[in-house]
């Protein structure tokens, strides 16, 4: 019977926040938009400038790779990390603030209009700011023993073999490993649920009974004692509602697109209508969604603070919407911000016609892309072999990458993993063995009978199959073990005569720079797979790029300075298209041939065809 009662409360709680939502809807719809528009003018450049003057302080434009942790774990690091906390925190506080707001004023039966809540926001910044610096704080403390602990589990895992290794073979020691990793991030998210919902009703404290800081965390506490259980299940079942559904609408909108698109092939004259209402619908129905998801959590949470207000015999939120200051008998604004309130249509407008010239114009309708055949064609050859480089040459590729290293006795090898086992069957590591015991395993039978008998290479070997039919893309793998490997690398593409066929890579940003001083006629590059800060800054001649880290905004900053923009690794056609379209100068792929056959397919297309296939490849990434 109980339950019963919970359940009819639940619902009639959230019948009442629909109804708020419909009845309150132009002011929420208004108050909204308007905060995004400042959020997006104000908020995120101050963000970006403070953030730079940070990893300023720190001696850097950029982190990448390596650098990252110990960057964190730096002074600078912390701040970054609380910068990032406070910044995002006070955002969604803010915007939070202006609808709650908005509904108290109608609940008591007067108006806020959009830009008296947004200078109500901007009063409330300091205390809003205040709010997301004590909780960004404590959120980082919980997390840190959690991200301690998968630290010490990560190294665990790769002190005896190679991570390449452990992800192929997936050995018990993996599995258990995975299995501390999921418990860590259960633990991690239940901490974050737990301090989430102790605080849930810290804002409207801090918004309706004029209490910030410490006071209004522990007033939330309280607030939230007796009934955290009932008010987890509609707070978090809620977010969780909403992540789903919005999940599923683009997973929904993805397989509609492809769908109508894959049947309509290059017939212009039904590409061009259907190319647009799919891009009007994907807009509105991620604004709607949004908004509707936002805009219900910050309603249920009103309504959920005026019940465990009740219960201390205190009257509605909304009879303390006095305490505001920013709302008028009459709902009108003052008469400067009405006239303002006039251009902001148009100003949206402008700032849509601008940024469509702006897409437009930079379109590169051309095709610069390279094809690099990672680790070979590793696709069709067992990875790191004159064999696959020979598959490389045989598909067309522009470039053949390959892992360089050290043996015991100094020897140029070429091949990826630390250690011997996934390849070779070896429990051995690669600075551990000598050359004439490496020339004794096999490395070819492994991915297939056919290649059975297949051997370890040698830097200069490869560079002889190599020589007047591609070019290489040499990584320097640095395991720490390593005693001259830049060296060695530059005297053997020097004694070979290689330089100008050859361009030579590294996670590690000090060994590339010390491969240009050894031999400035030398192209380096730095492979990235994270990175914060502007990474174009780095003096280096290109960037290689992981897939996931290549954004539109990294591309067009690192072409502006002139530097190239490897992509890796991509064997889907159609993230081979999108990034052709970003405009990556060189894309790494396990599948050359499937790169060159689509260049080959785009190289026939229209100009006005091009255009749409832009537009259509964004619809479809």
């Amino acid at each position: 019977m109980h339950n019963c009662d919970q359940a009819r409360a639940a619902a009639g709680l959230l019948t009442d926040v629909a109804r708020s939502l419909r009845r309150s809807l132009p002011q929420l719809l208004a108050c909204d938009l308007l905060f995004k528009i400042f959020a997006l003018a104000v908020l995120g450049p101050l963000t970006a400038w403070m953030f730079t003057i940070l990893l300023l302080a720190g001696g850097s434009r950029s982190v990448t790779n390596e650098q990252i942790l110990s960057f964190l774990l730096s002074l600078p690091g912390l701040l970054f990390l609380v910068l990032w906390g406070v910044t995002t925190l006070a955002t969604l506080f803010a915007e939070q603030a202006g609808l709650l707001a908005v509904t108290a004023a109608h609940d008591a039966g007067r108006r806020l209009s959009a830009l008296a809540a947004l200078w109500l926001m901007i009063r409330k910044l300091p205390a809003l700011l205040d709010l997301g610096l004590r909780q960004a704080v404590v959120y980082l403390l919980a997390l840190a023993p959690f991200v301690a602990l998968a630290g010490l589990t990560y190294t665990w895992l790769t002190a005896e073999q190679d991570i390449n290794y452990l992800l192929a073979a997936k050995p018990p020691r993996f599995l258990i490993a995975v299995g501390i990793g999921a418990i860590l991030a259960l633990g991690a998210i239940a901490s974050f649920s737990w301090l989430f919902l102790r605080w849930a009703f810290a804002l409207p404290v801090c918004l309706f009974e004029a209490t910030r800081g410490t006071a209004a965390l522990r007033r939330s506490a309280t607030l939230m004692r007796g009934a955290r259980q009932r008010l987890a299940g509609l707070l978090l079942g809620w977010l969780a509602i909403w992540a789903v559904v919005s999940a599923a609408a683009g997973l929904l909108f993805d397989l509609i697109s492809e769908l109508v698109l894959a049947p309509l092939g290059e017939r212009l004259a039904l590409v061009i209508p259907v190319v647009a209402a799919l891009l009007l619908v994907n807009t509105l129905v991620f604004l709607v969604l949004s908004f509707a998801g936002f805009a219900g959590f910050c309603l249920l949470l009103a309504r959920l603070y005026d019940v465990c207000r009740a219960r201390e015999g205190l009257p509605p939120c909304s009879a303390d919407v006095s305490r505001l200051g920013a709302v008028t008998d009459d709902g009108r604004a003052p008469a400067w911000a009405r006239r303002a309130l006039r251009f902001i249509p148009a100003l949206i407008l402008v700032a849509v016609a601008v940024i469509s010239y702006a897409i437009v114009r930079q379109l590169d309708l051309k095709d610069h892309v390279a094809v690099t055949a990672h680790r070979g064609s590793s696709l069709r050859a067992p990875e790191n072999t004159l064999s696959a480089v020979r598959q490389a040459i045989a598909d067309g590729a522009d470039f053949a990458e390959i892992d360089v290293q050290e043996t015991a006795d100094g020897q140029v090898v070429v091949f990826h993993d630390e250690d011997l086992k996934r390849i070779a069957g070896v429990d051995r590591k690669i600075c551990e063995i000598t050359y004439p015991e490496l020339c004794e395993l096999d490395v070819g039978t492994w991915f297939s009978p056919q290649f059975a008998g297949e051997r370890v290479p040698t830097l200069a070997e490869v560079i002889e199959e190599a020589r007047g039919y591609i070019r290489l893309n040499i990584e320097l793998k640095l395991s720490g073990h390593e005693r001259h490997l830049v060296l060695s690398v530059v005297q053997t593409v020097r004694e070979q005569d290689f330089a100008a066929q050859c361009i030579i890579s590294s996670l590690s940003y000090d060994a590339i720079r010390e491969v240009k001083r050894l031999d400035d006629r030398l192209t380096i590059g730095y492979i990235v797979y994270g990175t914060v800060g502007d990474l174009s800054s780095l003096d280096v001649d290109f960037f290689s790029v992981a897939d996931k880290l290549a954004s539109r905004h990294l591309v067009r900053g690192a072409r502006k300075r002139g530097k190239d923009v490897h992509v890796w690794t991509v064997n889907d056609p159609s993230r081979m298209a999108h990034f052709i379209d970003l405009g990556a100068t060189n894309i790494i792929t396990d599948d050359p041939l499937a790169l060159i056959t689509l260049l080959r397919e785009r190289a026939a297309l229209t100009h006005a065809e091009r255009v749409l296939l832009v537009f259509r490849n964004w619809l479809r990434s």
